[in-house]
């Protein structure tokens, strides 16, 4: 499986966004979390508060209306008025092809 940071790819990283959470800074450097169970409960809770960190977000889950309501939310929760760029995926962590599909979907998205 490829690495998902690979080290050769860190100068592409330029914009550094820092917030507040819970009464800890946060810097994001437009790093990409993957969030499994990212489509409702804590898993939800937390890929809002990576988006709210400047976190490019791919959601991982089984139910695409879970996942496609979770990325409604994310839109507006971008720090500094970037764009958004967070991304779904209906998928099984349990199978190994669907995590495949994962590292690959998302390093075609964010590189």
């Amino acid at each position: 499986m490829p690495a998902l940071y690979p080290a050769n790819n860190k100068q592409r990283y330029s914009t550094t966004i820092t917030t507040t959470r819970c009464g800890l800074e946060v810097t994001a450097l437009n790093t990409v979390a993957i969030v499994t169970g990212g489509s409702s409960g804590i898993g939800r809770a937390v890929s809002i508060a990576l988006a709210e960190s400047g976190y490019q977000v791919t959601v991982i889950g089984r139910t695409a209306r879970y996942i496609e309501a979770t990325l409604e939310l994310l839109k507006d929760r971008t720090p500094g008025g970037q764009k958004p760029l967070h991304t779904g995926l209906a998928l099984d962590v349990l199978n190994e092809n669907d995590m495949q599909e994962m590292a690959d979907k998302t390093l075609d998205k964010f590189g």
